[in-house]
């Protein structure tokens, strides 16, 4: 399975305004990161084979997307990551030198209209 490596990364969660937190799952658990804007005070490390977004209120359920597009970040590189409007396909993770992961919609179906 594909993952997005995170080596000692200050990461900064700066999706669309719809979104609360996301969770990296970098461990067993994970832990929410805030969508704020601002970097984190700590470095992280391990491999993410999904995140997850949680929307504010009135919210869509967490969704979930799995890696589409792996990659490793150099150590201490800030990373920031990008999209997750609702009904969107993809959640992108990047740092200042053009390194670039992808999650994309786990289970996404196309509407019929």
């Amino acid at each position: 399975m594909a993952t997005i490596k995170f080596n000692k990364n200050y990461i900064r969660v700066n999706c669309d305004a719809t979104v609360k937190s996301v969770n990296l799952f970098l461990t067993d658990e994970g832990e929410e990161l805030p969508n704020d804007g601002k970097f984190s005070t700590k470095p992280y490390s391990g491999e993410s084979k999904k995140i997850r977004l949680t929307y504010k209120a009135p919210p869509p359920a967490p969704t979930a997307y799995n890696v589409l597009d792996a990659v490793t970040f150099p150590e201490g590189a800030q990373v920031t990551i990008t999209g997750g409007t609702d009904g969107t396909q993809l959640v992108m993770a990047e740092d200042k030198k053009g390194n670039k992961g992808t999650w994309g919609l786990v289970g996404g179906e196309e509407e019929e209209e």
